[in-house]
Order: structure tokens, then C-alpha cells, then sequence
């Protein structure tokens, strides 16, 4: 049995969510907005697989009787995808917000040289 699922006896959906996200969530993807775009597909499909694995505990949903979407809606949770898209739109909202042309520009010079370094 894993994990999730001995924890999963103990604790209420709102428990077990809170502590995935305390726990998981927050080791797996601690800024995430720097190297989440930067992994391969490969990578990615197994992190959204982890996290429909999450859900599916948490929803005590052992059959996979439910669609990911009703499991991202019942447990209000996004996937790690649109959460790190979130992240980033936050980041662009908040530099235009409070104008700081400056740093953008500054953040998109890293960015571009980086992907430089990368693809020689």
C-alpha cells in the first residue's frame, strides 16, 4: 500500500490535500518557474501523473471512476502546468502593474541567454 493511501485513512480530503501541498507540492515544485519550462515532456507527464495519483487518494478514488477533471474540480487544485502558466502570468501582471519596464527587461535578457547557452 502506498503512502498516500495509509495516510489517506487518517485524514479528511481538506487534511490530505493541505499536507500534499504543504509537503509535495512545495518540495517538488520550489521555483518551479525557473526550470519547469526548461524539463523535457517526459518529465512533465510524469509530474501531472504524480499529481492526478495525489487527487485520486484524496477523493478516494481507487477505481478511476472519475475524470481528471472532475477530480482538479472537486479538490480544487490545478495541475502543475497551469499553476506554473499561473506563476508566470502573476510574475508579468505584477511587473507591468507596479512598471518596472526595467526589470522585465532585465528577466527576458537572462531568459534569451540562457536559452543561447543551452542550444550551443
Amino acid at each position: 500500500m502506498k503512502l498516500s493511501g495509509i495516510l489517506r485513512k487518517y485524514l479528511t480530503k481538506d487534511q490530505f490535500l493541505k499536507a500534499a501541498s504543504a509537503h509535495f507540492y512545495g518540495a517538488v515544485f520550489y521555483a518551479s518557474s525557473v526550470w519547469f519550462e526548461q524539463c523535457k515532456q517526459r518529465f512533465k507527464t510524469k509530474f501531472k501523473s504524480l499529481h492526478y495519483q495525489l487527487l485520486r487518494s484524496a477523493c478516494r478514488d481507487i477505481n478511476y471512476m472519475k475524470s481528471k477533471v472532475e477530480l482538479s474540480l472537486e479538490s480544487k487544485r490545478t495541475t502543475p502546468m497551469e499553476w506554473n502558466r499561473f506563476a508566470t502570468a502573476s510574475k508579468v501582471v505584477k511587473i507591468v502593474r507596479d512598471q518596472q519596464p526595467k526589470h522585465l527587461a532585465v528577466l527576458l535578457d537572462r531568459t534569451l541567454t540562457l536559452n543561447k547557452e543551452r542550444k550551443e
